[in-house]
C-alpha cells in the first residue's frame, strides 16, 4: 500500500468526429466517433487520511458530494475490490463542466486507476473497464487515452494507429450544453464509415459533428466561434461531444497563437490553447 501522496493528471478529449447513428434499446445510442486525448488536464491527489474514512475535496465546491464521478468511483471500486477507503481525494478542475471534453469521465478513470494502484492492484484491467462502463460511456477510452475509433454506446474501442496529431485551440463559451437534451435534439442517421486519416489535411476535411445539425439552430453562438476560428487560420473548427467547448485545428503552434491572439481582440470567450496527444500514462509523473 502506497504511503506517499499520489498525483494524477486527467486529460480532455476532443471528438474529430461524432456520428449519432441509432437509438438503442438500453435507452443510449449507437454511435460512431474518435476520440483523441488534449494537453488540458485536471489534477487528482490521494493521501493518507488519518480518519476512518475517506474525505473528497474540489476547488469547486459545487462539485463536491456523492453525484461526482470521483465518489462514485471511489464507491464501485470499494464494491468490486473489497477494499475500504480512507483517504483524502482533492479534485483540482480545470476542465469545464457540460464543456463535452469529458472531463468527469476522465477524473473518474483516474480514480479507479489511482486507488487500484494504491492498493496493490486488486482489480485486473477487465474488471476495471466493468467499472468504468457502470460510470459512463466515455470512461472505458481514458482508462487508457489515446487516439480511439469508438462504436456502440461508446464502449467499443479500437485504438488508431499513427493518427495525425495537431494543434488545437479551445474555445468555451458563457453556457454549458445538457447531454441528455442534446441527444433528445438530435436526429440519428446512418453513415458510411470514414476511412481513418493520416495527415492533418485528411484529418481536417473528415472533421464532423452531427450535433451540429440541431446546435447550431439552439446556440448560433457555436457556429459563430467556428467560423472565426477558420477566418483565423484554423484547418477546421467544431464543437466537442454534445457542447459547448469548441475546438479549432491547427497544423503549428504559431498559427495557433494568433488566433487565440485574434480572438481575445475580438471576443470575450475563454481561450486554451492545447494539442492533441498519442497516448497518456497517469503515473509518469509519479516519483
Amino acid at each position: 500500500m502506497q504511503l506517499k501522496p499520489m498525483r494524477l493528471f486527467t486529460p480532455a478529449k476532443i471528438n474529430t468526429i461524432l456520428r449519432i447513428l441509432s437509438k438503442r434499446d438500453d435507452g443510449f445510442h449507437e454511435i460512431f466517433t474518435h476520440m483523441v486525448p488534449i494537453s488540458f488536464f485536471d489534477v487528482l491527489t490521494l493521501q493518507e487520511n488519518s480518519m476512518k474514512h475517506f474525505s473528497f475535496r474540489c476547488n469547486l465546491r459545487e462539485l463536491e458530494g456523492p453525484n461526482n464521478l470521483v465518489w462514485r468511483a471511489l464507491k464501485l471500486f470499494e464494491e468490486a475490490s473489497g477494499r475500504t477507503v480512507r483517504l483524502i481525494i482533492h479534485l483540482q478542475k480545470r476542465i469545464p463542466t457540460g464543456g463535452g471534453l469529458g472531463g468527469g469521465s476522465g477524473n473518474a478513470a483516474a480514480t479507479l486507476l489511482a486507488l487500484n494502484r494504491w492498493y496493490d492492484e486488486p482489480l485486473s484491467v477487465k474488471e476495471l473497464q466493468k467499472l468504468g462502463e457502470q460510470l459512463g460511456s466515455d470512461v472505458p477510452f481514458f482508462l487508457n487515452p489515446r487516439p480511439t475509433l469508438a462504436t456502440g454506446r461508446g464502449n467499443i474501442l479500437k485504438t488508431l494507429q499513427n493518427y495525425p496529431l495537431g494543434e488545437i485551440l479551445l474555445v468555451t463559451p458563457t453556457f454549458n450544453i445538457n447531454t441528455a437534451k442534446a441527444y433528445v435534439m438530435c436526429k440519428p442517421r446512418m453513415h458510411t464509415h470514414s476511412i481513418q486519416p493520416t495527415t492533418l489535411t485528411m484529418l481536417a476535411s473528415e472533421i464532423e459533428n452531427q450535433f451540429h445539425e440541431s446546435l447550431f439552430s439552439s446556440y448560433p453562438e457555436l457556429n459563430k466561434i467556428c467560423q472565426l476560428l477558420l477566418e483565423f487560420g484554423a484547418l477546421a473548427a467544431a464543437v466537442s461531444g454534445s457542447g459547448s467547448t469548441v475546438f479549432g485545428l491547427f497544423d503549428d503552434y504559431q498559427e495557433r497563437n494568433f488566433a487565440m491572439i485574434k480572438l481575445q481582440e475580438l471576443t470575450d470567450y475563454t481561450s486554451i490553447p492545447c494539442k492533441m496527444l498519442s497516448s497518456h500514462n497517469y503515473f509518469s509523473s509519479q516519483n
